[in-house]
């Protein structure tokens, strides 16, 4: 029995207390990220942090700030990469298999969630390739490198489905090419090479969205025989292995780390070369950075990362030049072209400001190479916008 006049417990009450405590700490935070200063790069992420948005009348009316805003307070949190650690170990903890489009798999794998376009919808990049055979009139070999989704479908968890998912990837690149025909256009398959090299080596890294060194050789064969050219071989050496990449940021999830290698040619030297990056001083000697690996990035060994434009000029003479279009799948893969040409001549279209008819003018001797992962290539928008129409006139001799 209660006793007259004994004070029972108001959960209104406590709820107000807990509402005053959380909202101080909202405000603490707040204003401790205001004072702080804001963060340009995340370097677990390797990716640039928004900034504070300007703020302007327009900016706010059109939506623009508020969505700047949101990204910016996203970005600048503080305490964010302990909170995107402990996010991924909580929902772990659940039984969750699936953490910022990153599938958790097998065996420690991360997979990156792959991009399906529907045929109905070219990809405004194919536009961009067939401009450059059918209306520059280049020869060109397209080797959009299949994700790492399509061809390890084994080490994905039960959720995703892998076989349905890889057969899903396959079928729908197939069918956007079928649908939207590149004639004049090389294209490498290098998927069955991917397939067929699993068993005996990494093609893919088990934290980063890159294909390995071992893969892009496994796939070498293939990209040269699409350009008429006979690959020469290699073997692999360790340089790195405390590699974890951008996979493994995203997720917050941090399990066995990677290797890193760089092809070596077998039974002949290294080609010498000259490599000038645009808005660079002065030349390179060579197309690696070894002091990115003991950066927090050691993936930049592969040319030091990725630059609008960049010319490498090798000490074969003779051979003719290359003109590629690409990601940063294709860095790793550069060292292995480099016997095959004279010249080769870079362009990411993601960081390209010259002129792009100039470009494509001064260049037509070359042959021309679009090298892409195929997420990259199937959310690319800026290919489209760098590679123009041909103006109408006599063509130049070939």
């Amino acid at each position: 029995m209660e006793h007259e006049g004994q004070k029972q417990p108001n959960p209104t009450r406590k709820g107000f207390l807990l509402a005053r405590v959380f909202l101080v700490l909202w405000i603490a935070v707040a204003l401790v990220n205001a004072l702080l200063p804001s963060k340009e790069i995340s370097v677990r992420e390797r990716r640039a942090l928004a900034g504070f948005p300007e703020f302007t009348l327009r900016r706010v009316l059109d939506g623009r700030f508020e969505e700047e805003f949101e990204a910016y307070a996203k970005d600048q949190v503080l305490g964010r990469d302990a909170l995107v650690t402990l996010n991924a170990s909580g929902s772990r903890a659940l039984g969750n298999v699936y953490a910022s489009g990153v599938w958790i798999g097998k065996d420690g794998w991360l997979i990156e969630d792959p991009v399906r376009l529907s045929p109905e919808n070219e990809s405004p990049a194919l536009a961009a390739v067939r401009r450059l055979a059918s209306g520059w009139g280049f020869e060109v070999a397209l080797a959009v490198i299949p994700e790492a989704a399509e061809i390890l479908y084994d080490r994905l968890p039960w959720a995703a489905d892998g076989a349905a998912l890889a057969g899903t990837c396959r079928t729908s690149w197939a069918a956007l090419l079928d649908a939207h025909p590149l004639p004049g256009v090389t294209v490498c398959d290098t998927a069955p090479a991917l397939s067929a090299a699993v068993s005996r080596t990494q093609v893919y890294y088990r934290t980063d969205h890159h294909w390995t060194t071992a893969g892009a050789l496994a796939a070498l064969p293939v990209i040269l025989e699409g350009l008429g050219k006979e690959a020469g071989t290699f073997e692999l050496l360790k340089v790195c292995d405390s590699f974890r990449g951008t996979l493994a940021s995203a997720s917050g999830v941090y399990g066995t780390a990677d290797e890193i290698d760089v092809p070596v040619p077998v039974g002949r030297p290294d080609e010498p070369v000259l490599v000038q990056v645009d808005g660079e001083n002065g030349l390179r000697t060579s197309v690696y950075r070894l002091d990115a690996l003991s950066s927090d990035d050691p993936y930049l060994v592969f040319m030091g990362g990725n630059y609008g434009k960049c010319t490498i000029t090798t000490g074969e003479t003779g051979k003719g030049r290359l003109l590629v279009f690409k990601d940063s799948y294709f860095n790793c893969l550069l060292p292995m072209l480099l016997e095959q040409y004279s010249e080769i001549v870079l362009i990411d279209p993601r960081y390209f400001d010259d002129d792009p008819e100039l470009l494509l003018l001064s260049m037509q001797d070359a042959q021309v190479l679009v090298c892409y992962s195929r997420a990259g290539f199937l959310t690319d928008l800026r290919l489209n916008r760098i590679i123009p129409e041909r103006a109408a006139g006599p063509q130049p001799d070939r």
